[in-house]
């Protein structure tokens, strides 16, 4: 087996290799953990942006579940008017006279007007008769009363 020759030279070679060596690992570890520390102040920087946006989304539904409410009450508010109206346009429908009804009602109105005025017109021919017969009413007079509306008569 070869050994190489160890020297004080060599050591001290060595050493300050290792020792350049430690100054960089040193100066890299010192590089890393300001990086992480870097790091972790963004990340704090993050988490907070991150829960200011939460708590403002979180306000914002809040403001939209508030106004659903409010449009919630309304439509309830409304539901109760249109049930108040129903009610009213029910009671009116069963009070209400209908079409077929109402002209059932005229054409026996109109056949009792007519009747009476047939009647009224009988007592007129019966008056006119009489007053001719007592010669307050001549025949000509008579004709002409007669033959006015609503049931003129010819004779």
């Amino acid at each position: 087996m070869i050994t190489p020759e160890v020297t004080w030279q060599t050591v001290s070679e060595d050493i300050q290799i290792l020792q350049a060596n430690g100054m960089t690992v040193a100066k890299n570890l010192n590089d890393l953990t300001n990086t992480v520390h870097d790091l972790n102040g963004k990340v704090d920087d993050l988490i907070e942006t991150l829960n200011k946006f939460s708590t403002h989304v979180d306000e914002k539904f809040y403001s939209v579940d508030q106004r659903f409410e409010k449009i919630d009450h309304q439509f309830d508010r409304m539901d109760q008017r249109f049930d108040r109206m129903e009610g009213r346009v029910g009671n009116i429908e069963k009070s209400m006279v209908t079409k077929d009804y109402l002209d059932i009602k005229l054409s026996d109105l109109r056949s009792d007007l007519t009747l009476l005025t047939s009647k009224e017109d009988r007592k007129l021919g019966t008056l006119v008769h009489e007053l001719v017969e007592q010669g307050r009413l001549s025949p000509q007079g008579a004709k002409k009363i007669l033959a006015l509306e609503p049931f003129p008569q010819g004779s």
